[in-house]
C-alpha cells in the first residue's frame, strides 16, 4: 500500500471496512501489525483491498471456547496424526477484506480470495496452515467465506458480531 493510492474513493458498503482503509491502514502497516494489499484500476482507484498479520490459532482456554472437543474436532479436519497435534498452529490472518460496492457481486471477491490463497502458499515463505479471520457474523460474509472453504472454528460464537473461521492451506496442495 502506498500513499498515493486513491483510497478516498473506495466504498465498500460496510463502514468499519471502509474507515480501515481510509484512517488506519497506513498505520498499521507503518507500526508492522497488518499489510494491506490494494487492487487497483489504472487510475488508482482501489477497487479491493486486503490486509494481513501474522498470526497464530492457540488454545486460549475453555472461556473462549477452545475445549478438546474443538481441539479434537479440528485435528480430525487437518488430518493430522497424533504425534503432530499441537496447540498452537501457524496461521495468517486476513484481518479486513473489502470490495468496492460498484464490484459486488461481479465475482472479484472469489478471485481476491483465491488470489490470497495462492500467494500465500507460493510466495510467502514462513511455516503457515492456516488461514484465519473474524467473520462478519451476517449471512451474505458467512456465504462468502463458506464458498471458499473456510469452516467455523467454534459453535459458541453463533450469536457473536464475528465469527472465528479457519481455511487449511494445506487443500491447495490436494
Amino acid at each position: 500500500m502506498d500513499e498515493k493510492s486513491l483510497i478516498a474513493t473506495f466504498d465498500c458498503g460496510l463502514a468499519d471496512i471502509t474507515a480501515f482503509l481510509h484512517d488506519d491502514a497506513l498505520a498499521y502497516q507503518s507500526e508492522k501489525m497488518a499489510n494491506t494489499y490494494l487492487f487497483e484500476d489504472g487510475n488508482k482507484n482501489v477497487l479491493a483491498f486486503f490486509s494481513i498479520s501474522n498470526d497464530c490459532l492457540n488454545d486460549l482456554g475453555e472461556e473462549k471456547g477452545f475445549n478438546n472437543n474443538i481441539w479434537n474436532r479440528l485435528h480430525r479436519a487437518l488430518r493430522l496424526s497424533n504425534p503432530k497435534r499441537i496447540r498452537q498452529y501457524p496461521a495468517i490472518k486476513i484481518g479486513r477484506l473489502g470490495v468496492h460496492k460498484d464490484l459486488q457481486g461481479s465475482g472479484i471477491a472469489y478471485q481476491l480470495m483465491d488470489f490470497i490463497k495462492g500467494w500465500l502458499i507460493l510466495d510467502h515463505k514462513p511455516a503457515c496452515r492456516l488461514l484465519i479471520l473474524d467473520a462478519i457474523n451476517q449471512p451474505k460474509q458467512l456465504k462468502y467465506y463458506d464458498r471458499n472453504g473456510f469452516r467455523f472454528l467454534l459453535k459458541s460464537d453463533e450469536s457473536a458480531k464475528t465469527r472465528i473461521m479457519y481455511y487449511d492451506l494445506d487443500n491447495l496442495n490436494a
